[in-house]
């Protein structure tokens, strides 16, 4: 099962470059809901600490992957905590491009041909309640003597006969 519905990746600018280079941003959109994560890698792009996305996005989960030669492995962990202004300008412009990239899904979603956006799908359906027993094989006549093994075959299996 694939559970990846999309990927993207950019460059994005910082307005005072330092020797470090532009961070990399790819996110990843799944299928299933993993909920929403930031993670921080250096710059070959080996995860080095997980920080919140803290982007409302409740339609989607995704995983943001920033890859910059600027993320110190001894204190990256802590990047979005006071004290760590060198971070500052990379987080803020990372969340700014996940915050015009859903927003640019969204849209992408909700005009696409054939599917519905959040606002018109259906509700789901509740499950059907059933005791976890068929009983499609009708009760043996009064008197007659049954075989518990063909009743519970015909029971779990209605297609086939309690006939032997």
């Amino acid at each position: 099962m694939v559970f990846e519905l999309s990927r993207h990746r950019w460059e994005l600018p910082l307005d005072h470059p330092g020797p470090c280079g532009d961070p990399t941003l790819e996110i990843v959109e799944w299928r299933a809901r993993f909920g929403h994560q930031l993670v921080l890698c250096d710059g070959e792009g080996l995860p080095l600490a997980e920080l919140p996305a803290r982007v409302a996005a409740p339609d989607v989960s995704f995983t943001a992957f920033v890859s910059w030669a600027g993320f110190d492995p001894a204190d990256v962990a802590l990047a979005d905590t006071p004290g760590h202004e060198a971070y500052r300008p990379v987080l803020t412009r990372v969340r700014a491009a996940l915050v015009d990239h859903l927003a640019r899904r969204a849209r992408e979603r909700s005009a696409a041909p054939g599917r519905p956006g959040p606002a018109a799908r259906p509700a789901p359906r509740p499950w059907p309640a059933t005791d976890g027993r068929r009983t499609t094989a009708s009760p043996a006549a009064p008197g007659r003597r049954t075989d518990p093994a063909r009743a519970t075959v015909a029971t779990a299996y209605p297609g086939v006969s309690r006939r032997g």
